[in-house]
């Protein structure tokens, strides 16, 4: 391959990566209710170095994240929803609070310090990691939709949560799922479905601020979105071949992962508030 053939094909190949990328990240999504942002914003950053393409920065990382994130949560709410797995009524409730929380915590992040945040929220997905290894009541008599649970808790937990996540600057769903299966009493497979329509509310208030400030490089964000459509349809057709036991393990397992990386990035963040 000569010099010349090589400059053609890295962009393609750095497309069909994203492709990649996307996909892995909406299976994520629409098999276990999450946005994936914790893992996608790092493959974002390392994958483009790689293949010799600079990397886009953080700035253009997050907002084609915030992208994806919304479009595998729609495209995976919808198919939840289709198949009686989700509650509308909790998606109202939760999702006008996270996005009134995250809004919030948005403006004021810059007085406030990231690294002792970040740290809370680490220590609460480490918290919330074991948790799901423990059978709620509300599997134990069925897998069915939400029925009974206080809309008042489910705002102001969501406001909480969207707060911390606007002040640190990462997605909530690894906090959101533990909520509403052991406090609001949501069964699992209907709080993985609920909490991707709360992403979608956000994701889509996200996305709009994003691209209305030229923060997402088009042609990147289409080739992750393409990636992330098909793997959202088909994690949400899995989500329903897995026990719900199954899906709380495999939630359990994420929230660790997400809560050990978040520590192991706080030198850095201490640095960086230097």
């Amino acid at each position: 391959m000569t010099p010349a053939t090589a400059g053609y094909t890295r962009p393609i190949v750095l497309l069909a990566v994203l492709a990649a990328l996307g996909f892995v990240g909406g299976v994520l999504a629409g098999l276990l209710g999450i946005g994936g942002g914790i893992v996608m914003v790092p493959l974002l950053l390392y994958a483009p170095p790689l293949l010799g393409v600079p990397a886009p920065d953080i700035r253009q990382v997050t907002g084609m994240t915030m992208v994806q994130v919304f479009g595998a949560a729609l495209l995976g709410y919808l198919v939840h929803r289709r198949r009686r797995a989700a509650a509308p009524e909790v998606v109202l409730w939760m999702g006008g609070g996270m996005v009134l929380g995250t809004g919030t915590g948005a403006v004021v992040s810059s007085a406030v310090s990231q690294p002792v945040l970040q740290a809370v929220f680490a220590t609460l997905a480490l918290m919330a990691a074991p948790l799901l290894f423990v059978r709620p009541p509300a599997d134990e008599v069925g897998e069915g939709p939400a029925r009974k649970f206080s809309p008042g808790l489910a705002f102001v937990a969501a406001l909480f949560i969207g707060f911390g996540s606007g002040l640190v600057g990462v997605g909530g769903a690894f906090l959101l799922i533990p909520v509403m299966i052991y406090l609001l009493g949501i069964p699992t497979r209907a709080a993985v479905g609920s909490s991707l329509g709360v992403l979608t509310l956000a994701g889509f208030a996200g996305a709009v601020a994003k691209l209305s400030t030229g923060q997402v490089p088009l042609l990147w964000a289409t080739a992750l979105c393409a990636g992330t459509l098909p793997g959202a349809w088909a994690g949400a057709r899995v989500s329903h071949r897995v026990s719900a036991r199954g899906l709380r393990l495999s939630l359990a397992v994420v929230v660790a992962l997400t809560g050990l990386r978040m520590l192991l990035g706080l030198p850095a963040a201490w640095r960086g508030a230097r």
